[in-house]
């Protein structure tokens, strides 16, 4: 014999406003979130050049545009799994020594994951200088290195 009603099979579930609100708040910080990250990836990521656009960006490059030359960076960078990773490396290095300090921050980034102990020295070169102009992420860097490297504890180093 089923002893069960008809009212419980249906139960209802009380949640509070509060934790309700609160999900709501979390669902649209991510999706903000979301929606800046997106955003703030530079356009030319995403851009088809033709071969005149890449010819006319390309020469302004060589006239010392470091917009250019990261633009070219970007572009090539993208497209590095089709052969094009020199031509980004090529562009960006250029960008880093005409004085770009995100592109110093790149080219630490790239020069860091090699072990050779000269393209290790040149990766804290860039991200030094970059750090001394005033970029942040690479001061924010350069912080979590020294907070690593440290021998004591993290919460003492504060």
């Amino acid at each position: 014999m089923n002893t069960m009603s008809e009212n419980s099979s249906t139960r209802k579930i009380n949640i509070h406003p509060a934790i309700v609100s609160a999900l709501i708040v979390v669902i649209l910080i991510a999706s903000i979130a979301a929606f800046i990250f997106l955003s703030a990836r530079p356009t030319c990521c995403t851009e088809t050049l033709s071969d005149e656009q890449i010819a006319s960006i390309s020469n302004d490059a060589k006239k010392g545009d470091v917009a250019a030359m990261k633009r070219l960076f970007f572009f090539f960078e993208e497209r590095s799994m089709n052969g094009d990773a020199e031509k980004s490396a090529y562009w960006l290095k250029h960008a880093a020594d005409a004085g770009d300090g995100q592109a110093k921050v790149f080219m630490y980034e790239k020069l860091d994951t090699l072990k050779d102990p000269e393209a290790q020295r040149q990766a804290m070169k860039y991200l030094t200088d970059a750090a001394n102009q005033g970029d942040q992420t690479a001061k924010e860097i350069l912080d979590n290195l020294h907070r690593d490297a440290s021998p004591l504890p993290h919460s003492a180093n504060k």
